[in-house]
């Protein structure tokens, strides 16, 4: 079997990369050597030109950080893959995919963010995110929800399979689209210890001058991460242990709103500890990995996710790091020793998850244990994933509308 894994559209971020290594490593892990996994890389062409021009545009007039990895990082990243994975740098488009698929006999495409056309002639598996724009439509404008809600709609009785991060968004996809014809796969939650060598706690905090205990985020700056409310927290903390620091990593900006992170700024110096939070940006993988081992714990304070606590959580889970996490359903999902939860958009809660963190050791759990657990956890979702391509395989090709691949 020859399975090709699209990086169209999860090349354009961060966190879109880090799913497409999830996405490998786990189908390596359920599979052996008869299956070929070709990972499709739109690295090249005039469409990647002009959406190139376009992103610099974004990135002058938010002022958006350097929080899109470059074609030559991709390709490096891509170097330290197992040999199981062929990789293929393709131009952007429908008809670059197509002639790649016919070429090397690709058998099924996984994971499409659209419809792909029966031009391609191979079964294929879309990829649904999460509900955001039902959950928090305040977020959107009218248009942008109804945009959502229809390609959602149609992508969910186009796609043979659909796979998606979390059982709670599978949950949804039934009650928000009910009489969808797509079958829907949740993946289970799959930490692993990260590629990235974290940097020696000692050098990463001389390098960011971060002196005491301190907590972390490494969010986005996004409304719904609700940064507002770890602020408040921290601000209670700090009134109680003076020595206390809150790092925070990750694009300080929010294109739908470009006074928020001002705001946050602002609400942080109402508290009285603007001076104690750390916006350190976009930082190399290593040096937040650094930070992250050294840390009280993770605050993971977000009012949505699609998958359980996001990357952040991701990595603490696979170094074994402790977690302070919003309640949200998705995020309950987890069933980890070093994860804690709080009430969500509760500061109080979280203050007093936070108090606990400082009071009581951290259990250190011993690298062939974590590796181990990682391990266990990429099998399990790599079997999801062949369940979901085995279905595909075999299912009746569904009706097709016009097609959209960026």
């Amino acid at each position: 079997m020859k399975i090709g894994v699209m990086g169209h559209y999860f090349v354009d971020w961060t966190g879109g990369f880090d799913f497409l290594r999830m996405t490998l490593d786990s189908l390596l892990a359920a599979t052996d050597d008869s299956v070929e996994i070709h990972l499709l890389l739109p690295v090249r062409g005039p469409r990647l030109t002009t959406r190139l021009i376009a992103r610099r545009i974004r990135q002058f007039f938010f002022r958006r950080g350097a929080n899109f990895p470059s074609s030559q990082a991709l390709l490096a990243a891509c170097a330290e893959f197992d040999k199981r994975i062929h990789l293929a740098v393709m131009d952007r488009g429908i008809a670059h995919l197509s002639n790649y698929c016919r070429r090397q006999r690709i058998d099924v495409l996984l994971p499409a963010t659209y419809e792909l056309p029966p031009s391609i002639k191979v079964p294929w598996i879309a990829y649904v995110g999460d509900f955001q724009h039902i959950h928090l439509p305040h977020f959107f404008t009218l248009k942008e929800r109804e945009t959502r809600d229809a390609h959602f709609a149609h992508i969910m009785n186009v796609a043979p399979a659909v796979i998606v991060n979390s059982h709670t968004v599978a949950e949804e996809a039934k009650r928000f689209y009910p009489g969808h014809t797509s079958r829907v796969f949740a993946l289970p939650f799959s930490a692993d210890a990260p590629r990235a060598q974290p940097s020696a706690p000692s050098q990463a905090r001389l390098k960011y001058c971060i002196p005491g205990p301190f907590f972390l985020i490494s969010n986005q700056f996004w409304f719904h991460k609700d940064h507002a409310t770890a602020f408040r927290a921290f601000a209670a903390m700090h009134r109680e242990q003076a020595n206390l620091t809150l790092v925070c990593t990750g694009e300080p900006s929010d294109p739908r709103d470009r006074k928020h992170v001002p705001r946050l700024l602002q609400l942080a110096q109402e508290l009285g500890v603007r001076d104690k939070v750390r916006l350190l940006g976009v930082i190399p993988k290593d040096d937040q990995l650094g930070l992250m081992t050294d840390c009280v714990a993770v605050i993971q304070p977000t009012l949505s996710e699609g998958g359980p606590g996001g990357g952040a959580v991701f990595d603490a889970v696979g170094l074994g790091v402790r977690s302070v996490v919003s309640d949200l359903p998705v995020n309950l999902e987890l069933n980890e020793p070093t994860v804690k939860f709080f009430r969500a958009g509760d500061a109080e809660s979280l203050a007093e998850q936070m108090r606990i963190a400082l009071l009581e050791p951290a259990a250190a759990i011993p690298k062939e244990v974590l590796k181990w657990q990682g391990r266990q956890r990429r099998q399990a979702c790599g079997t999801v994933l062949m369940e979901a391509i085995h279905h595909a395989m075999h299912a009746k090709p569904p009706k097709s509308s016009e097609a959209k691949l960026n």
